[in-house]
């Protein structure tokens, strides 16, 4: 019985640690350059993802494993470590999504509202306050970006700006019933 009781803990922290380095190495491979190396970038998102881990809910497995989503989703090592990790976690934590589906919200933000690298911070500020004015979910969000980002990038309405402004545009209709695909395609 005294075996067991000693072995039991050790076995869980064992089993942690396994997933931790396995969640490290396959970040390392999602962020593998042409000489199969790691950019200059990748230093600071491993210790970004410690951070993250020992600070919101989650473990650092989760930020290694959100950090090679949002790889895996087009963002540039530059982007993850300049502010994309960080938002995304912090987003994530406040929506209470898993940090791999907050990964590819933000990156599908990005992309649909033509973010600039520098603008994802702020945007990522604006998102969650549109989420509690208007009770917008993030889930509605996608939808609604889905129908209106062709339409709103054709218009050249990209960028912070636009983002707020059509944040703030959807927050109205969703207030008058208008959530989702349906505000999207309206």
């Amino acid at each position: 019985g005294t075996a067991y009781a000693v072995a039991r803990p050790a076995a869980g922290m064992m089993r942690d640690f396994m997933a931790q380095e396995t969640a490290q190495a396959n970040m390392r491979i999602s962020f593998l350059d042409a000489a199969g190396g790691v950019g200059k970038a990748f230093e600071t998102i491993t210790k970004q993802a410690g951070a993250l881990g020992a600070a919101l809910p989650g473990t650092t497995t989760d930020f290694y494993n959100l950090a090679s989503v949002l790889k895996q989703q087009g963002l540039s090592d530059t982007t993850i470590a300049g502010g994309a990790l960080t938002s995304a976690a912090n987003l994530g934590a406040l929506f209470e999504m898993q940090p791999q589906a907050a990964g590819e919200f933000i990156a599908k933000f990005m992309e649909a509202r033509g973010l600039k690298d520098d603008e994802i911070s702020a945007a990522s500020d604006l998102t969650q306050r549109a989420r509690f004015a208007f009770g917008m979910q993030p889930a509605d969000m996608m939808q609604s970006m889905k129908y209106d980002a062709p339409t709103a990038n054709a218009l050249g309405l990209g960028g912070l700006k636009s983002t707020k402004e059509l944040l703030a545009i959807q927050g109205i209709g969703a207030s008058a019933g208008l959530e989702g695909a349906s505000f999207g395609s309206n």
